[in-house]
């Protein structure tokens, strides 16, 4: 904020921006995104052109579903089928649409594997919770097919037919490891979004101050530099007279420091 205020003498209150703005979703779509949080790599970037994010709760979904839980699952790719109409919404057993509804009858966020757990084995919120901790550790294969047994022998007294018991701990014991609270999505949406916005309305000074962090991020400053140059921005040499330790932006120009 403080180089767009020395540049454009505009004061930013970047927590009080809209989070609906139709051009920085736009920019998202197309998979504009490097010198973003979180949205940057090409795994994001490749699944926004698939899923083609529209709003605030599509940012938090996309930030959970590019993770090694629900993608060892799948997840991602039957979210999509469903979404772009390719495939119907069914639910594993109709107990389960209350807790996969928001996500169109698939498992993206950590809180659904306990809802999977009290809906379908019958346990309190407490026990599924601490069967979700109990496999987002390295467990034997003698421990994880104790709690296979214990949770299939559960839902089958609970009225589950054993074939969608079965499955239902595949994608439980898959995702629970490496899945999003949906809670710390939506804390990774803020800053992701707040960057794209700021990419979208003030892309030198963006790239400066990412320039000025390294190391961060997932492209390295010479990715970042060229990156500036294609998208119109001149990339200055040192100059003794104005630069200083830090990369500046004068006149739609980033300055080499050093």
């Amino acid at each position: 904020m403080a180089e767009i205020k020395r540049t454009r003498g505009i004061e930013i209150n970047i927590d009080s921006i809209p989070r609906d703005d139709p051009r920085v979703f736009a920019m998202h779509r197309a998979g504009d995104t490097i010198g973003c949080f979180q949205v940057e790599s090409p795994a994001q970037r490749e699944m926004a052109g698939r899923l083609l994010p529209e709003c605030f709760d599509d940012l938090i979904l996309l930030l959970a579903l590019i993770r090694p839980g629900p993608m060892k699952s799948r997840m991602h790719e039957k979210y999509l089928r469903v979404r772009q109409g390719q495939a119907p919404l069914t639910y594993l057993d109709k107990r389960l649409e209350p807790v996969l509804k928001e996500t169109l009858g698939q498992l993206v966020y950590q809180e659904q594997v306990l809802g999977i757990a009290h809906e379908l084995a019958g346990t309190s919120y407490a026990d599924a919770d601490g069967l979700r901790r109990a496999m987002t550790h390295d467990r034997s294969p003698e421990e994880m097919g104790k709690m296979r047994e214990a949770f299939i022998s559960s839902c089958l007294g609970n009225g589950v037919l054993k074939g969608n018991a079965e499955r239902a701990w595949e994608e439980v014991s898959a995702f629970a490891a490496y899945g999003f609270p949906k809670g710390h999505a939506a804390s990774y949406a803020i800053p992701a979004y707040q960057t794209l916005w700021l990419k979208c309305y003030y892309l030198p000074e963006l790239l400066a101050s990412v320039l000025n962090n390294q190391p961060m991020g997932y492209f390295s400053p010479r990715v970042l530099v060229q990156y500036a140059r294609w998208k119109g921005i001149r990339v200055l040499p040192p100059d003794i007279n104005r630069s200083t330790d830090r990369y500046l932006v004068e006149d739609g120009a980033s300055l080499y420091p050093e």
